[in-house]
């Protein structure tokens, strides 16, 4: 049986390598012999949650549980909701300042880019935009209290692996106290339920045994907007063999 791994060293560009490792360890108790394959995954009685909801499109911000402090609620109410709704001309809107703006993606990815829409061409937002692993520990992305673009701003996360984003409200340049956010999207993707043991954090893989590339990148299992392709010469993922998966700016080479 074959085992592990894709060491991936990581700044903008990403790298990792897959290795496989002989059978020299000790003798471990008898391991099913049959391959996994994660195409279409068979609901089996087991205590493993049921697997979350794929997120084909290239934005998470409208899967993620979003957590504000208030918003406007009339005459025309302005909830959270119409920040991800896809319209650009609805917004979130809460008379406060700072005021911080949570995404909760259920489970950690690897961030590309933040798109905002503003309110109007001519107004410009104060903001920061923060990304963290656990909610606890926060990671400044962009420092936008000087801003000076309107409407549409974009932020890049430079392939940052997080669970939450934060979006601090600041101020705006007219100084009216409303706070107000017409659209965000959010651009990543990740590894979803793969029946490989992946870390993302150290950048390993490990797999069981040789399998054909088409297999391998279906077993990876990921999830979001992303080209994603096997360097390799033979027909099977072996050791040292090339994972490439590009999502905006970020790539990831294994």
């Amino acid at each position: 049986m074959w085992r592990r791994i894709f060491i991936l060293v990581m700044c903008v560009i990403h790298i990792c390598c897959i290795m496989m490792v002989g059978c020299d360890r000790k003798p471990e108790e008898p391991v099913p012999t049959e391959t996994t394959k994660a195409s279409t995954p068979t609901p089996t009685p087991s205590p493993t949650p049921e697997p979350k909801e794929k997120y084909y499109g290239p934005d998470f911000a409208k899967k993620a549980e979003i957590t504000v402090e208030g918003y406007e609620e009339g005459p025309e109410p302005r909830p959270k909701e119409l920040m991800v709704d896809g319209d650009p001309y609805t917004r979130w809107a809460f008379k406060r300042f700072p005021t911080d703006v949570i995404f909760d993606f259920g489970a950690p990815f690897i961030l590309s880019k933040a798109h905002f829409t503003w309110l109007e061409t001519g107004r410009i937002y104060y903001y920061e935009l923060y990304a963290s692993y656990d909610g606890d520990d926060w990671v400044l992305i962009a420092d936008r209290s000087n801003n000076d673009e309107g409407y549409n701003t974009t932020d890049s996360f430079d392939g940052f692996y997080g669970k939450y984003v934060k979006i601090t409200m600041l101020d705006n340049e007219v100084q009216n106290g409303w706070a107000a956010i017409n659209e965000v999207d959010i651009d990543g993707f990740r590894f979803v339920d793969s029946p490989y043991k992946i870390d993302i954090q150290e950048r390993i893989i490990e797999i069981e045994e040789e399998v054909s590339k088409e297999i391998f990148i279906e077993n990876c299992n990921l999830d979001g907007l992303y080209e994603a392709k096997v360097e390799t010469d033979k027909e099977q993922v072996s050791d040292g063999d090339i994972l490439k998966v590009l999502c905006g700016d970020v790539v990831l080479v294994c």
